[in-house]
This record gives C-alpha cells, structure tokens and sequence, in this order.
C-alpha cells in the first residue's frame, strides 16, 4: 500500500496543526540543514497511516507511541506494513523501501471513538517557532492554548482519508498538537521531531490549555524529551511526552584569518563552484584574502551567498558571486564569457558543488533516487569542466575537484554519494591524461563543520572548513604538477 505525500498535503498540515516551524515550510531554512530540503511532518505521516487502517469492531483509540526513524520527503512511495495486530494494540510501519521511516504503535480501548466540536478559527499561542536561545535546561516549561481551525482540519482528514466516524477526533488532534508543541515550542526551531506518546485520558474539548516541560537533554546526541499535558474543564485530557533531536549552531561565516606566510593566489583568478556555504564558501574566501579574483557559483543559496560576498568585501582581492546552476551548460558559457572578458584567464577551476545527501540503500526502492542524485552530482563536475578546461588550459592553470573521505570508506546509507565522488575522480583522471599543462587535484577531506553533517554525532572530530580549505589549497599551489593528479586530504 504506497503512500506519496506532495505540496498540497504539507499546505494542509501546515493549516490544521498550525506547526509553521521552518524545517517543513521555508525552503530556504531547510537548505541549511543536513535535509538540504524540506521534510514531511512526522505527525502528516502517521495521520495518513492511520487513513489507512481499519480499526477492529468495538474499539476506539486510547493512545499512540511513534518514532521517527529517517526523514520523509516529498514525491516518495513509502509503503505500510501492519506487522503485529493484538486485542489491544495495532503496530505499524511507514517503509522507505526495506527501512522503517515511521514506526507506530496505537492502544485501543473498548467502546466507540469520540469527536470533537472545534472552533471555527483556530487558536495557537505561537505564530512562529521558538528559537530557545536561552538553550535547554531542563525545567525549561512552556504554556499556551491549543485547538485547530474547524476547515482546515476537516481538509486534512478528508486530503488522508482519515474518517471521523470510524476514528474520532481526539487521536488526531493529540497528533497535530504533539507536532505544535514539537514544532513551535519544545525543540521548537532549530529541532526536529523524534517522536511522540501519548495517552488519551478523558473526553476532549477544545480549545485546551497545554504545557510542555523539557525533562532532559543529552547534548551529547543533541537528544531533548519534554513532557505535556493538555486540559480543559474537565481535566487532563491527553498526556505525553514529545522527542526531539537538536541541531547545534554552526559558525557564521566569516572573513577568514589573517596570513603571516606570502600569499599563494595573488594576482590570479578563480571560479568556486559552489561557494556560498561550508568549504566552497570558506574556499572563495582564503583565496580572495591572498588577493585572488575570485567569482562564486551558487544556485539555492542566495542569503548565504550574500553573506560571503560582504565577508570579501574587505579583503585584498575581489569577490562577486555569480547566480545560476553550474549543471547547465548554459550557464557555464555565461560564466565562460564573462571570465574571457573581464580577466582574459582562468588560473583555478574548484569543482565543489554537489546534492544534499539524504539516506540512502542499494536496493529497488532507492534506486531511482540514487540515479537521480548521480545524474544532477555528475553534471555539477562534468559540465563545468567540460566548458572550462580549455580555459583553464590556456591559462596553464589548476581544476581542484572536492572529492570525500566516503570514497574508500563509504557509509551503508550514502552509496550515492560514495559513487558520484569516485565517478567524478575517473573523470578529472581522464581530463588529465589529456591536458599535459593543467594540474590536476584530488581533495579527500573527512569530516567537516557543514551542514551537510550538522547532526551531534556528526560534528564530533570535525574540522572548521576554513582550516579545510586553508589546508587544501596550499598543498594545491605547492605541491600539484602539471598534467598529474595530485591527491590530497
């Protein structure tokens, strides 16, 4: 049994649960976390599920228990599999392929499912997602009113087939309110959901007045549990606890440090593909500090790109950053043109633009998605070095492409990404067997501060790209020669 989720579904999530927190509505922001794109509410998926199940004759819910085990994207078939039925539980799986997405364990009761009279607008304490910039101490408590509006929530129900007759109202709205307190208060803005428990206790009216409390949270896997209630007139009408995962600030991006060593780009021109954010970013930077010329490629990045521009404005070379998909082989003629024109070479060419990775198998399910990643990966380092390298060439210049450390020890769920970075090495490999004049780099970095691995576990021995790319390109200049491939981490 497939289940897509699309734009219209997330509109009407949005609406009914009034969770707007970033991750799942600006686009923008999500670019800048290890999604690299919006994600599906955890709480839209179960509420589709349970569009899906029959529940047994004479039952009703009592009470549910998710966790959310991988990010769920836009235009995906996942599939749902019952896998246990008992007298008083259902257990669910939503699959992404032969891995649970959602794991989902709903309580039933004796007797018949109960519905809610809603008001005709909703009511929510918050607009905006709270930043929780004082960090989270436990004790951190939070209080407001809840309630969804009356038409949005029967869109969503009607969007998931989610009949109010056969389950009632209160299992859903204890969701999309586990999502609101998730989404708006506790992680808040810069979390995302990990889970969800709770437990209806008494007959709903609404609107009700929650509080949400952090219980704990383990900074070491950037883990925070909090526990809610929500209570109306007639007591605690469902009870739980909302889990949640924090992402860790990153740097901002800075002019990079002054150099007491001569400077090893001065005079000379660079193109960065890639250059608004994390290595390409600190990369444009270190060579526009020696006083290289230095034009930037960035697509989905504008805010940031912008930010990197500023930070050059005071350094000893020039920095411009220069809109568009480096994929397109319109675009790299643009770019072609502009740099013959305004500086008449091209002394190094940085191939480091690349997909955001999400997690992926070799398996059927995966593959069209893993098909689809080295199609565009391939492109954002074939076509670039492809229009250029004649340029280069001419030039007697360098092409540095940014490989990974995942070459050799690829991780189970990055596949796509270990082969579009070997792919991409055959292919400067090949290029430098035919042009004896150009040298020709590798770059394997480990880990780096990114948002590609902005995850707890992720930054743990970490370098900050600006030693990175300090590190790679003076190796580059001192070491690289012409008509090799120099390889370097």
């Amino acid at each position: 049994m497939a289940i897509r989720f699309t734009e219209e579904h997330l509109r009407g999530f949005t609406a009914a649960s009034m969770d707007t927190s970033p991750l799942h509505t600006s686009e923008s922001y999500a670019r800048k976390t290890p999604f690299g794109e919006r994600l599906v509410y955890g709480s839209l998926a179960v509420a589709a599920c349970l569009g899906r199940l029959s529940l047994p004759a004479g039952k009703a819910p009592s009470g549910i228990r998710v966790e959310y085990k991988g990010p769920i994207v836009l235009g995906v078939d996942y599939s749902l599999q019952v896998i246990e039925e008992e007298a008083g539980t259902v257990r669910v799986l939503l699959m992404d392929g032969t891995v649970p997405a959602v794991r989902i364990r709903l309580f039933l009761r004796d007797g018949s499912p109960r519905m809610v009279e809603l008001p005709e607008t909703g009511v929510a304490s918050r607009t905006e997602s709270r930043s929780n910039s004082e960090g989270f101490v436990p004790g951190l408590r939070c209080r407001g009113r809840y309630a969804p509006p009356r038409a949005a929530y029967s869109e969503l129900l009607q969007l998931l087939d989610l009949d109010r007759g056969r389950w009632g109202d209160e299992l859903a709205i204890a969701v999309l309110c586990g999502s609101y307190l998730s989404g708006m208060e506790i992680p808040g803005e810069s979390g995302a959901s990990a889970g969800l428990q709770a437990v209806l206790e008494s007959p709903m009216g609404l609107p009700c007045d929650y509080e949400i409390e952090l219980e704990s949270h383990d900074p070491r896997f950037g883990r925070v549990e909090s526990r809610f209630t929500l209570r109306g007139e007639g007591g605690v009408y469902a009870a739980g606890k909302v889990l949640g995962i924090v992402r860790p600030s990153l740097a901002k991006i800075a002019a990079p440090a002054a150099r007491t060593d001569p400077p090893r780009y001065a005079g000379k021109t660079a193109l960065v593909i890639g250059a608004s954010r994390g290595l390409g970013a600190a990369m444009a930077l270190d060579l526009a500090a020696q006083g290289c010329t230095v034009v930037g490629g960035y697509f989905r990045s504008g805010e940031d790109a912008a930010v990197v521009e500023q930070a050059g404005g005071a350094l000893a070379g020039r920095l411009t950053m220069a809109h568009g998909d480096a994929s397109q082989p319109q675009w790299c003629s643009q770019i072609k043109e502009r740099l013959q024109s305004e500086f008449g070479r091209l002394d190094l060419l940085v191939l480091n633009a690349a997909p955001a990775i999400l997690p992926l198998r070799v398996e059927m399910m995966h593959f069209a998605r893993i098909q689809w990643y080295l199609q565009k990966g391939f492109a954002l380092v074939g076509v670039p070095l492809s229009s250029l390298l004649d340029l280069v060439s001419a030039s007697e210049g360098s092409v540095l492409l940014i490989s990974s450390a995942a070459v050799e020890n690829p991780p189970a769920v990055w596949p796509h990404y270990a082969a579009l970075k070997g792919a991409a090495e055959g292919l400067v490999r090949a290029a430098a067997a035919d042009h004896s004049k150009v040298r020709f780099s590798i770059a394997r970095p480990a880990k780096i501060a990114t948002d590609l691995i902005n995850t707890p576990l992720g930054r743990m021995d970490a370098e900050q790209p600006s030693t990175v790319a300090r590190r790679i390109l003076d190796h580059v200049a001192e070491y690289a020669q012409p008509g090799t491939v120099y390889l370097c981490a």
